[in-house]
């Protein structure tokens, strides 16, 4: 193989400046028509829900993080900062400090400018993801024929850039990577990885391919997982091309080199990587699944259509991120290409022929998605095969005739067809009509440059003018009103800040008090669940894709209507006990929420003038941030219990692990007392389920002097996948998403408890529902808890009679003494997961997780000195792996520094 003389004549005819000029250019010139719309409504690139209420809060918080880290390290503080409570209820940050290469940008930047650096950084990806696909493109060897004179073994810029403005402007990234810029990371990643082991194998160098792999795990573990298999599937399908003789014989140092390579790249990412996949390992997305549908068939055989016409139709998806919708030169391109039998274009040939039969059949998708559920978010596989589509055939539209010319025509008469019949069957469809119009104007195009005997520089240039436009057209009917409206979805320009500048809880960031806490809030909505991390205060709620797997499985047990998916926690829907245990200090309740705040909690008078609609209430029964119990529950007992009996019960006894008989025999030995239900008197009646068939109901009761009231919903389906739910109830509004099994991102709750707050008198209460969708729902039963306050304040003041003292709670430190006349169990507010490391009296003791959620452990008599100390799990394992692995890489650059000197030296000779 003649890497390097292909590689002069592509620099010679070509220099690589001038490309990188000529496409710099062109890309701000095709981003700016794409995004005009953006321009026009005065919209930012922040889109709503994902972009606010994670994006540019993780990347206000990352500048922070780096400028923080830095400037310690410049004072003489070399500590890394691994934690921080105001991550949901308290988390690794690693678990929003991502470390995507690009997002390190923010660090140059004030708090404030967020949103701005955003936007670049989402241009940014954009822009590198077309300069990675043209490397790629002019060094891919499918370009050189088996006939070394025939003109064309380098594709012409034209047609590179054809290719990059397919691959970078299609439907998912105008549709998903806008919505989530991380998913861009594979479009950069991908193409140099192929790069990458090209070079490995033409024995040119293997340091790209070893970076790539390092950065595609660096940036992102899940999109490299999908990077991983397309590399094992082009790998295969390269070999028998690369190796012509003794194939079998050679296959191992083939495949040896290329896994050796893999390895060193993937060590060398260690230091996030296996954090992150511990994490991932440890969570409940690994629990969580929507109910599948067969994984050999659609369900909604529509889809098997839809793919087709929503190729180079704008801005519609064929389902579950299934956003194709390329330039209008793809169509006739897969045509041409299927048509021709050029060795060069078999492992383009067969990727697209796996890639578009894998649209076809649910269970790719499913394995794409980590066996999760079926989503399409590989879609960044056929962009690369469609652009690397163009850049092959393009120039054959110069010579168009014969068999080429009938699949041309043919194709295009199919997408035809299915427009019309869906116009005739359905209902017009604009978009598809859209992408007729533009293929016939397509086609026109190359007929008359046919009938012109047009040049191929002639065709190459008209072509790339037809993509320019056609990607223009499809930018504009994504987002401006006229069409998809996308721009609606995204938030104005410079309100991203202003939004949550007004949310009422940022009353919490001014509260004077410098002690520990936590702060929950009335009906926190989705999309802005992450207010903690963006003021700096101790919460519960968070919107992540990976949650603390202890609080969500918890809150399920207790039924508690804040959690909203195994993604969002919005907060503990103003229940007393789970409030009390989380050492929730004060509340925040905004007008028309004053009934939503939890019994034993008092106004601040000289902290509720912040806002005039806003009010802070302080807890007059706080729980110790480590409190003791000489009373447990096994946890098979706990199991009995109902939902709400599952939450009072924590204030009479500890519960005890899953499957911890040892422990509970244990305690019983120590003489604990053992509880098997709350002491608290807990009554359920029934009540008369509303006529839900008009989108709303009503139902009434009767609430009882000093008790606390909870709405059960027993059995109820939405109407479609998904849909809203607001209860309210004189003071009281609380929003719940009631999900069907099909939904993504399901509980699988089929009952509801909802929250409707204290009552000081006895009185006559009416509670309204109101749906947010259309269709039939259903409701089995509906019934009134009531779970009486007597002795509530008795039983915390039990908890924390002999509770931590002098205590210290910095992010990843808690430290204190106890004191406890009998043995005891300690629970502290430190929610479980890995990497907790407990010391009592200088002992390292491995602690439990008692409560569901909580880290505590057996306390014999006496004054103990209590240390919890939090370290990223596998982070030190993961340094010590990515240090060989950057030693391995740095030998092998020497060594390919080394073999290039000689062959310099040689040919000097």
């Amino acid at each position: 193989m003649r890497f390097d003389s292909d590689m002069e004549l592509c620099v010679k005819k070509h220099s690589k400046k001038r490309y990188i000029g000529i496409y710099t250019i062109l890309f701000l010139i095709v981003s700016l028509a794409v995004f005009f719309s953006f321009i026009l409504q005065k919209r930012s690139l922040v889109c709503t829900v994902d972009g606010e209420s994670q994006y540019v809060v993780y990347l206000r918080y990352m500048g922070q993080y780096i400028r923080d880290t830095v400037s310690g390290f410049f004072h003489g503080n070399f500590h890394l900062r691994q934690f921080d409570f105001s991550i949901g209820i308290g988390d690794d940050i690693g678990a929003i400090v991502r470390f995507h290469p690009l997002d390190f940008l923010a660090a140059l930047v004030p708090a404030s400018f967020a949103e701005g650096i955003y936007a670049v950084i989402l241009l940014l990806r954009f822009y590198l993801a077309g300069l990675a696909f043209s490397a790629y493109a002019y060094a891919s060897p499918s370009f050189i024929y088996a006939d070394r004179e025939k003109a064309g073994v380098f594709p012409a810029w034209q047609n590179v850039l054809s290719g990059s403005l397919v691959y970078v402007f299609g439907g998912y990234m105008l549709i998903r990577v806008t919505n989530h810029p991380t998913y861009a990371a594979p479009f950069i990643v991908l193409p140099l990885l192929l790069l990458g082991m090209e070079r490995v194998v033409a024995e040119k160098g293997s340091l790209l391919f070893i970076l790539s792999v390092f950065l595609g795990f660096w940036s992102n573990y899940y999109f490299m997982y999908i990077c991983s298999i397309a590399l094992l599937v082009y790998a295969l399908l390269r070999y028998p091309e690369i190796v012509k003789e003794h194939r079998f014989r050679s296959f191992p140092r083939y495949a040896g080199r290329l896994i050796l390579l893999y390895l060193v790249g993937l060590m060398m990412s260690m230091a996030t990587f296996l954090p992150a996949m511990l994490r991932y390992r440890g969570s409940y997305r690994l629990s969580q699944t929507s109910e599948m549908q067969s994984l050999w068939l659609y369900a909604d055989k529509r889809r098997y259509v839809a793919w087709f016409l929503n190729l180079i139709s704008p801005y519609q998806s064929s389902g579950n991120g299934l956003d194709l919708n390329f330039a209008v030169v793809v169509l006739p391109a897969l045509a041409v290409l299927f048509t021709k039998r050029y060795r060069r274009r078999r492992t383009l040939r067969a990727s697209l022929l796996l890639e578009l039969a894998a649209l076809l059949v649910p269970v790719f998708g499913y394995i794409f998605a980590g066996m999760n559920n079926e989503n399409n978010r590989w879609m960044f596989l056929i962009a690369l095969s469609l652009g690397m589509c163009c850049v092959t055939v393009i120039d054959d539209f110069a010579d168009l005739k014969g068999a080429s010319l009938r699949n041309v025509l043919l194709v295009s008469f199919l997408f035809l067809a299915g427009t019309a019949a869906e116009r005739v069957l359905k209902r017009p469809n604009r978009y598809n009509e859209a992408g007729t119009a533009e293929l016939l104007a397509f086609l026109l195009l190359l007929l008359v440059l046919r009938r012109m005997k047009a040049s191929r520089e002639a065709v190459r240039t008209a072509v790339l003018a037809a993509v320019i436009i056609s990607t223009g057209i499809n930018g504009f009917l994504t987002y401006a009103p006229e069409g998809g409206n996308r721009t609606a979805a995204f938030q104005p320009a410079g309100d991203t800040t202003q939004k949550y500048e007004k949310l009422d809880r940022r009353a919490a960031a001014w509260i004077p008090d410098n002690r520990f806490y936590r702060v929950d809030a009335a009906d926190v909505r989705h999309g802005l669940e992450n207010s903690a991390e963006y003021f700096g205060y101790n919460s519960i709620g968070m919107y992540n894709s990976i949650l603390n797997t202890h609080l969500i499985r918890t809150l399920l047990d207790e039924n508690n209507a804040g959690l909203d998916a195994v993604t969002q926690v919005h907060d503990l829907d103003g229940r007393p006990v789970a409030g009390n245990l989380a050492h929730v200090k004060y509340y925040i309740a905004g007008a028309g929420n004053e009934g939503k705040v939890p019994y034993g909690f008092e106004k601040r008078e000289d902290l509720s003038d912040l806002s005039a609609s806003t009010a802070v209430y302080e807890n007059q029964n706080l729980l110790s941030a480590g409190f003791t119990s000489d009373s447990f529950i096994t946890w098979a007992n706990y199991q009995k219990l109902s939902d709400i009996e599952k939450e009072w019960v924590k204030l009479d006894a500890v519960v005890l692990p899953e499957e911890d008989s040892a422990l509970a025999d244990k305690l019983r030995a120590e003489g604990l007392r053992e509880v098997e239900k709350p002491s608290a008197s807990i009554k359920t009646e029934s009540l008369k389920s509303p006529d839900l068939s008009g989108g709303q109901g009503q139902l009434s009761f009767q609430a009882g002097k000093g008790t606390c009231s909870f709405l059960r919903l027993k059995g109820l389906t939405g109407a479609g996948t998904s849909e809203e739910l607001t209860i309210t109830s004189e003071g009281i509004r609380t929003t719940v998403r009631i999900r069907s099994s099909r939904d993504v991102y399901t509980l699988g709750r089929k009952d509801y408890l909802i929250n409707l707050g204290y009552n000081a008198e006895d009185r006559a209460r009416a509670v309204t529902l109101i749906f947010s969708g259309h269709g039939a729902r259903s409701l089995d039963a509906a019934e009134l808890v009531s779970v009486s306050m007597d002795a509530y304040e008795s039983r915390v003041r039990a908890l924390n009679e002999e509770a931590l003292q002098n205590e210290q709670i910095e992010d990843g430190l808690l430290t204190g003494t106890i004191t406890n006349k009998e043995t005891k169990l300690a629970v502290f507010t430190v929610a479980a997961q890995r990497g907790w490391t407990l010391y009592v009296d200088g002992k390292k003791t491995d602690p439990d997780t008692f409560d569901g959620m909580y880290l505590g452990t057996l306390l014999r008599p006496g004054t103990h000195e209590i240390r919890l100390q939090y370290h990223t799990p596998g982070l030190r394992a993961g340094a010590v792996c990515a240090l060989f692995g950057l030693i391995v890489f740095m030998l092998a650059a020497l060594r390919q520094k080394k073999k290039e000197h000689e062959k310099e030296m040689r040919s000097d000779l």
